[in-house]
């Protein structure tokens, strides 16, 4: 049978098991958290850019145009290089928007589309699920 000291480290391996199995479980349910979190707030903008994509030459269409302020929920959710990241990609898009579109009679109108075009597809690359 056990001595005295192989009953006490049996018993510590199992106390150490169970504790590092617990806190392996507590971090992956939290990390699935903070995924489900991230998703629901990515998931309409992802949505926004898609439908603004699809319409961007088309003048019949009005489509709101994304703005830095629909982002701020999202940068909660991210870590500070993938908020630093997202400011680049969002600051890039209104530049070019700034840059290339106008309204005129009522419409906007765009200059150079695919420029707007890339920022928009490197947004929505950046929010893709997680």
């Amino acid at each position: 049978m056990f001595d005295e000291t192989e009953l006490i480290v049996e018993i510590i391996k199992v106390i150490v098991s169970l504790s590092i199995g617990l806190y392996i479980g507590y971090r992956a349910n939290l990390k699935a958290e903070k995924r489900k979190e991230y998703n629901l707030v990515a998931d309409p903008l992802r949505k926004h850019i898609k439908q603004q994509i699809k319409y961007l030459d088309d003048p019949h269409v009005s489509v709101k145009w994304v703005e830095s302020k629909d982002f701020e929920d999202l940068s909660d959710h991210l870590s500070y290089s993938a908020r630093f990241v997202l400011e680049g990609l969002v600051n890039s898009y209104e530049h070019n928007i700034n840059r290339y579109c106008y309204y005129e009679d009522g419409v906007y109108k765009i200059n150079n589309s695919s420029r707007i075009t890339m920022d928009l597809n490197a947004l929505q690359n950046f929010l893709k699920r997680r």
